[in-house]
C-alpha cells in the first residue's frame, strides 16, 4: 500500500476529530516528490528539511506529536532517523506508524492521539 493512501486516511480521521470539536490540528509537511534541481534548491532555502516527519499533530498546551507513516515494507531514511533523534532529544513525541491498510494506520494513530486528548479536558 502506498504511504500517500495511508496519509490521506489519517488526515481524514484527524479532520473528523477536529470537526467534532476536538482540540486537535493535524497537517502534512510536503517534503517528498520529484522536483527540478532549481526548485529543490529554492525549497531548501525556504526551509525544506530532508527527513521531516510526514505529519504534525498539534494538541492543547503546546503538545506536538510528529508522525512518520510507513507501509509495511517502508524504512526510514538516514535523514529521517536524524530528525527523529533531534525531535526526541527536544522532548517531542515522534511515532513511526507502520501499517498495511488505511484502517490499520487510522487505528494506530487513534491509539496515539485519543488518550492525549482525554488528558486535555
Amino acid at each position: 500500500m502506498l504511504e500517500s493512501v495511508l496519509q490521506k486516511a489519517v488526515i481524514s480521521y484527524l479532520r473528523r476529530l477536529q470537526n467534532l470539536g476536538a482540540p486537535i490540528l493535524g497537517f502534512h509537511i510536503p517534503n517528498a516528490g520529484r522536483r527540478s534541481r532549481r526548485t529543490g534548491a529554492q525549497l531548501k532555502r525556504e526551509g525544506l528539511l530532508p527527513g521531516a516527519p510526514d505529519l504534525a499533530v498539534l494538541l492543547p498546551r503546546g503538545r506536538v506529536v510528529w508522525i512518520e507513516l510507513k507501509s509495511g515494507s517502508g524504512r526510514q531514511s538516514s535523514s529521517q532517523r536524524d530528525v527523529q533523534s533531534i525531535l526526541e532529544a527536544m522532548g517531542h513525541d515522534y511515532c513511526i506508524v507502520r501499517a498495511d491498510s488505511s484502517a490499520d494506520a487510522v487505528a494506530i494513530v487513534a491509539a496515539i492521539v485519543e488518550p492525549l486528548l482525554e488528558h486535555t479536558s
